[in-house]
C-alpha cells in the first residue's frame, strides 16, 4: 500500500532537490539523456551503428526540420565544444566527426541539382560547420527551394571562385558554436564586400543569440540572422520571394 506514493515522493523530492536528482532519474519514466544527447553519447563510444538505429527508430515521430534542428545539431554542437575544450582526444574526435559526417548525409532525403541552384549554402569555417550546410540545403530543397552545399569546407578563394561560377540568388552562410561566430561574421562581411547586391543570411545555431552578437552579424551587411535550421530557411525564402527577413528587423 505504502510502495506506490512512497515512491511518487521520492520522484518528486529527486525533481526539485539538486543534490538527489539521481532518485528522479532512477525512478521516473523519463528518459535519462535527450535524444541528441544519446546519439552523441553512441557516437563517443565509436558505435556509429547504434546512433544511426536512433535516427532510424525516431525517423517516423520527428518532421525532417525537428530531427535535424532538435538531434543532430545538437550533437553537432557537442562535438565541436567537446573539441575545441580538448575534452576527447584528437583521434576519437576526428572519428566522432567522421560518424557525423555520415550520419548527416544519411538523413539528408532530397537530391541536390546543383545546376539549378538558388541558394548556396556554405560552412562559416570548418567540417562541422559544413555538416551544418548540407543541413540547411536539404531543408530547402523539402521547401522546394532550389539548394545546394559546397562540397567541403571552403576557403574564401575558392568560395569566391563558386559563387562566380554558379551566380546564386542567394548565399546562406552556416555556423556551429561553440567558436564559429567571429568566422561567419568575418565570411558574411567578405561577401558584402565583394558582391554587394548578393544578399547574405548568417545562421548560427544558438539555443538563444546574444542581442550584441547579432547586432555585429547584421553590421557586416546580412539581410537575416537565423538560430535554427527552420529559421534560416523561413529567412531565406521571405528573402527569395521579396519580402523583408524577420530577422533584420528583430535586432
Amino acid at each position: 500500500m505504502l510502495a506506490t506514493p512512497l515512491t511518487a515522493c521520492l520522484v518528486v523530492v529527486g525533481r526539485h532537490l539538486p543534490q538527489l536528482e539521481w532518485l528522479y532519474v532512477l525512478l521516473s519514466d523519463e528518459e535519462a539523456l535527450a535524444l541528441h544527447a544519446k546519439l552523441y553519447q553512441r557516437l563517443l563510444a565509436l558505435d556509429p551503428e547504434s546512433a544511426s538505429d536512433i535516427l532510424e527508430q525516431n525517423k517516423e515521430k520527428l518532421t525532417q526540420a525537428a530531427m535535424f534542428d532538435d538531434v543532430l545539431l545538437p550533437a553537432l554542437r557537442m562535438a565541436e565544444r567537446d573539441r575545441h575544450d580538448e575534452v576527447t582526444s584528437p583521434d576519437r574526435a576526428e572519428r566522432v566527426h567522421e560518424s557525423l559526417d555520415a550520419l548527416v548525409k544519411e538523413a539528408c532525403r532530397h537530391p541536390s541539382d546543383d545546376t539549378a541552384a538558388e541558394v548556396l549554402c556554405v560552412g562559416a569555417s570548418d567540417h562541422a560547420d559544413h555538416l551544418s550546410a548540407i543541413l540547411a540545403a536539404d531543408l530547402l530543397r523539402a521547401q522546394d527551394v532550389p539548394a545546394m552545399a559546397s562540397e567541403e569546407a571552403l576557403e574564401s578563394s575558392k568560395l569566391i571562385q563558386l559563387i562566380a561560377k554558379k551566380k546564386p540568388r542567394l548565399v546562406l552562410v552556416s555556423a556551429v558554436p561553440p567558436v564559429a561566430t567571429v568566422q561567419a561574421r568575418e565570411r558574411a562581411r567578405k561577401l558584402a564586400q565583394l558582391f554587394p547586391r548578393l544578399p547574405v543570411v548568417v545562421g548560427v545555431y544558438l539555443d538563444v543569440m546574444p542581442t550584441k552578437a547579432r547586432d555585429r552579424l547584421l553590421a557586416t551587411g546580412a539581410v537575416g540572422i537565423a538560430e535554427s535550421l527552420a529559421e534560416a530557411v523561413e529567412i531565406t525564402r521571405k528573402v527569395l520571394s521579396g519580402e523583408r527577413a524577420p530577422s533584420s528587423t528583430a535586432a
